[in-house]
């Protein structure tokens, strides 16, 4: 009917403290329809005579504790989001939440801006997923958003500085291995800063571009006159102006390049070669680097002055091996984002499988577990992957596997091939696919190595 309102997203807050209750009352209630309910049982009670969209839990309350009434919940309803609420003391706890469902976990104290910002992404999501028939809109969404992922000391450190750099509009330089979430770092701060409703360019240098690409990409280029010109072309530099420009790999820019930007970045305009007018610019740059830039400038082997404009500020984005308990997050994330893009009904991993993986290294850090979690996603036919299912390689190197049931029945014979395949799987990567050189580093005849990786089914 016209006029009519839509319905508001229905919270419920389920502690067993009042102060705590009132607290989520003063900072929700009016934008949600609010539900307070002092105990696992009491909030049961409103899940089942209430449409709930959403619910912070406490973990720990008299009677029925968080844990128990999160499982209650999803029998339930196992549409209802649940933010679990903890001390530090019981993070671990939380961790173990997010094993059986919880989307996410808030730690006390918390302030208006972590649960406004909390509330929205989920409630977001929630919605895109629901009502979304386009895919690629939900893909968007999910495989970009603008946060980071996780609630571990190292990455609230991150959290923290974006903040801080956010309102001063500073050039930042992001340093972290490869697959850390550069890109992620950018988004976050465009969304956070002034520049939150203008653009964000995103460029990931590759190396050894020539110096004429280089020109055209960053300052663009005109029409020409041959009938062999390419047509006009926007530089970075002008696409990004009044907002963000983000440039990944940085340290592949030649060094005779690197002075160039640097002039031109220090002056603000610049000139193309088919044009004598001076054109203006104005964007922040978000760079990153999987390089100690401050050591290759020291060597002369980066521009001392264009580091000096780049990096105002600093994010340092640590390994995922250094922040474990994210991975449970993680997990959970790319479960939701690969299940609707490959339309599989699945609820995530079983808790012995998410045990392994977070006792994984992951040198390929955030990327390699998303990558990882599509092709567990693609590949099963169960509502929860196995720990049967991980890769091989993970499976053989990790001390929980070993204690598993799975662990436990496999057969001598069958860690035997299980090492094997993923020894000449390993060597075939390193050598790029060929098998003569993977042949030689293994000691094996070409022939020999080919009837090996048929048989084990080494893709």
């Amino acid at each position: 009917m016209l006029g009519m309102e839509s319905p508001k997203n229905t919270i419920l807050v389920v502690d067993d403290e009042l102060s705590i209750r009132e607290s989520f009352r003063l900072i929700l209630e009016g934008p949600y329809a609010l539900h307070l309910a002092a105990t696992g049982e009491s909030a049961l009670k409103k899940l089942v005579d209430e449409k709930i969209d959403m619910v912070f839990l406490d973990v720990r309350m008299p009677g029925m504790n968080g844990l128990e009434a999160l499982k209650r919940i999803k029998e339930i309803d196992p549409n209802v989001e649940v933010v679990m609420v903890t001390a530090v003391n019981d993070v671990q706890k939380a961790g173990e939440a997010i094993k059986t469902g919880a989307v996410n976990y808030l730690i006390k104290p918390f302030d208006v801006v972590q649960i406004t910002n909390m509330v929205a992404n989920v409630l977001k999501k929630k919605a895109i997923v629901k009502e979304s028939k386009n895919v690629r809109q939900v893909a968007q969404y999910l495989i970009s958003p603008p946060e980071l992922i996780g609630s571990s000391d190292k990455i609230q450190l991150v959290k923290n500085k974006i903040d801080k750099i956010a309102k001063s509009a500073a050039n930042v330089l992001v340093k972290g291995a490869i697959g850390t979430e550069k890109e992620s770092v950018a988004r976050l701060i465009q969304k956070k800063s002034n520049q939150n409703h203008s653009v964000l360019v995103v460029e990931n240098l590759k190396a050894n571009v020539s110096a004429q690409k280089l020109n055209a990409l960053f300052f663009g280029r005109g029409t020409g006159s041959s009938t062999v010109s390419l047509e006009k072309q926007i530089g970075l530099l002008e696409k990004a102006t009044d907002g963000i420009l983000f440039i990944n790999n940085i340290e592949n820019l030649p060094l005779s390049f690197q002075g160039v930007l640097a002039d031109t970045l220090t002056n603000q305009q610049f000139t193309r070669q088919d044009s004598s007018s001076p054109i203006k610019f104005n964007c922040h740059l978000v760079c990153a680097t999987t390089k100690d830039l401050k050591k290759l400038a020291e060597e002369d082997k980066f521009n001392k002055k264009l580091l000096e404009i780049i990096a105002e500020e600093t994010i340092d984005l640590p390994r995922l091996a250094g922040r474990t308990t994210d991975i449970p997050l993680l997990i959970n994330e790319f479960v939701e984002e690969f299940k609707i893009i490959h339309h599989k009904k699945i609820t995530g991993l079983t808790n012995e499988a998410i045990d392994i993986l977070s006792s994984y290294d992951f040198p390929g850090n955030v990327d390699e577990l998303r990558s990882m979690v599509e092709l567990l996603v693609l590949k099963t036919t169960n509502e929860l992957i196995q720990v049967k299912e991980l890769p091989l390689e993970i499976l053989v190197g990790s001390p929980s596997f070993y204690g598993s049931k799975e662990g436990k029945d496999l057969t001598y014979d069958e860690m035997q091939t299980s090492f094997e395949k993923a020894f000449i799987k390993k060597t075939l990567e390193k050598s790029s696919g060929d098998i003569k050189k993977a042949s030689r580093l293994l000691g094996l005849a070409p022939r020999v190595l080919a009837t090996k990786i048929e048989t084990l089914g080494i893709s």
